[in-house]
């Protein structure tokens, strides 16, 4: 048997764990007894909802250490933000619909009780939309119309962090969905802006978040809307990340902000 570490963070851990057998599986681990209790609610619901997701093969946990685990089937494929710029723009362009398609599906799921990052069907940890964006320092640059179209978003279901990353592709062709452990009650426009941003960031290629921002159709307001989400997240990375990446990076940064600004009709400072 081997075991490969993936991923690890403060509180949860991933491994690539393949059998002599051939089979491959992804091994979780928690530091919380209820570590994966809203990963497996989610993954479950988007599974009736008929999402590519993993298979839960087990899990349990251990309140003695207080930990648990997480057994998953294996989804072959590299993370999209990796292989987009190998990929054709039918190919893109497709994988765009696939999204979309779930996006819509996961959308038209029950209105949350509040908004936030948590599993499906359980209550929000914002009682507002603007309540949740307030830690973005230019929220209140707003021009009135967005600022009302931001005071009445919905708690609506979305899946906010399949972006260019956690969307698996092999062959120019979608494998699977990961790194499923809560959805988001808000505006999927947000979805959309992180996309964006995160390819201009990690990629420099834009065309299939385009796809995205076509497909979703949205109207005059709600492009301005994105632009702003867009502006607001590239503040976020500017500060962020800038002192280790390069003076390109954050060129190419500032000049996307600029132009995001520039859509919204902020004054761009």
């Amino acid at each position: 048997m081997t075991v490969e570490p993936l991923t690890g963070g403060q509180a949860n851990t991933v491994f690539s764990v393949t059998f002599p057998s051939g089979e491959r599986v992804i091994l979780r681990l928690h530091s919380r007894t209820d570590g994966f209790a809203g990963t497996v609610r989610t993954i479950e619901t988007l599974k009736v909802l008929g999402l590519p997701v993993p298979e839960v093969i087990a899990h349990g946990h251990r309140p003695d250490i207080d930990a648990s685990w997480l057994v998953l089937g294996w989804t072959p494929g590299r993370e999209l933000r990796w292989v987009v710029a190998e990929m054709t723009p039918d190919q893109q362009t497709r994988v765009a619909e696939q999204i979309v398609g779930f996006q819509r599906q996961v959308s038209a799921l029950p209105q949350g009780d509040g908004f936030g990052y948590v599993p499906p069907g359980t209550p929000g940890t914002h009682a507002t939309w603007l309540e949740l964006l307030a830690t973005h320092p230019r929220l209140t640059e707003a021009s009135r119309d967005i600022a009302d179209y931001l005071a009445t978003v919905e708690p609506t279901c979305f899946l906010d962090d399949i972006t260019g990353k956690n969307v698996l592709i092999e062959n120019g062709k979608l494998t699977g969905l990961i790194d499923l452990d809560y959805v988001c009650y808000g505006d999927p426009l947000y979805w959309l802006a992180l996309t964006h941003v995160g390819l201009v960031c990690d990629t420099q290629t834009e065309f299939y978040a385009t796809e995205l921002i076509r497909l979703w159709n949205p109207t005059p307001l709600e492009k301005r809307v994105l632009a702003f989400y867009s502006a607001l997240m590239a503040d976020d990375f500017l500060a962020w990340f800038s002192a280790d990446e390069s003076l390109e990076w954050q060129r190419r940064m500032s000049a996307a902000r600029a132009h995001w600004l520039s859509v919204t009709q902020f004054a761009i400072s």
